[in-house]
């Protein structure tokens, strides 16, 4: 993941043990504001799908920030 000065070091660190794909997603709706359709086309999979898989990965990272682990760099 290239450095971004608007990433903190913690959220970097966090997005980094995300699974690519939840990353990528992460990265793309935030960053990008690319909506489901334009993400069903990058990634070949069902907008459904990606929805979903977007929502879990974010609540994954939120627990991961609110219990304050830190990670490897």
């Amino acid at each position: 993941m290239e450095q971004d000065p608007g990433i903190s070091e913690e959220l970097r660190a966090a997005l980094n043990t995300l699974a690519p794909l939840d990353r990528a997603l992460i990265l793309e709706r935030v960053l990008d504001g690319l909506d489901y359709a334009a993400l069903a086309c990058i990634h070949g999979r069902p907008a459904a799908y990606l929805r979903t898989r977007y929502h879990r990965a974010k609540k994954q990272l939120a627990q991961r920030l609110k219990e304050g682990e830190h990670y490897e760099v």
